[in-house]
């Protein structure tokens, strides 16, 4: 029998707030989708603006970390953000889907992707309101309208998580890819890096990093018993009970 044992060696966590493409205008593009909603988001038959955008993150001090050839990496948490226009109105979809370019993709498949692209580490939406943005003109900073939901991994041991290597803590940069979906209409709604960078800085996600240790379990200290000695240990039938 085995004994397998779980051991966290390192967390990790995001914000978007320290995104290094914040001001990259290439981060922002437009992901193709056999939607409803993207195949009517159009202008005079064109799609309208950007639906997906690339985020980075920097990591220092763990390229020491020692890993085994069993070692895990889980999503902890994580807080996908919404989208306003500037006169209140929500612009996306509470569909979001969240890839990241570090991890293999060897046995990891989506509809979307047809298991040529990034896997897939999260879809959806984790709330469908969220503390509305604004400026010190309209006095909508941080304005709590709901508290926002964060999405947290009811089974690290078993979900959200995928096998790595053993130098994969020497990896420098994270990259993940937020796919997104929006409201068509007479605001042809798409991502607007400089409107919208005040949201995805609510962007948050934290990983924790594991090893499974497997160890048998052998009982040596125990003699073996003989049953003949023993006996019967079932109870015999007793009749004639009333």
């Amino acid at each position: 029998m085995k004994f397998i044992k779980y051991k966290q060696v390192a967390r990790i966590t995001f914000n978007g707030f320290n995104d290094l493409y914040s001001d990259n205008a290439s981060s922002v593009y437009t992901e193709p989708l056999n939607s409803e909603y993207f195949r009517n988001n159009l202008n005079a038959g064109v799609q309208v603006g950007n639906n997906s955008k690339r985020m980075r993150f920097q990591i220092k001090g763990l390229d020491n970390v020692k890993l085994s050839e069993h070692a895990r990496f889980c999503m902890e948490s994580i807080n996908v953000p919404l989208l306003y226009d500037n006169v209140d109105d929500r612009k996306s979809l509470a569909q979001t889907i969240v890839r990241m370019s570090n991890l293999s993709s060897i046995n990891c498949f989506d509809t979307h992707g047809n298991g040529q692209t990034d896997p897939v580490i999260f879809t959806g939406q984790t709330q469908t309101s969220q503390q509305r943005l604004g400026t010190t003109t309209t006095n909508r900073i941080y304005q709590n309208y709901e508290l926002s939901q964060i999405f947290y991994n009811p089974y690290p041991e078993i979900l959200y998580n995928f096998p790595i290597s053993s130098n994969f803590l020497n990896n420098r940069y994270f990259d993940f890819t937020l796919i997104m979906q929006f409201i068509p209409g007479v605001q042809n709604y798409s991502i607007n890096l400089i409107d919208d960078q005040k949201y995805f800085d609510m962007f948050h996600i934290s990983f924790i990093v594991y090893d499974l240790d497997e160890e048998e379990l052998l009982l040596t200290s125990t003699q073996d018993v003989d049953f003949k000695k023993v006996g019967e240990t079932l109870p015999r039938k007793i009749n004639n009970i009333r």
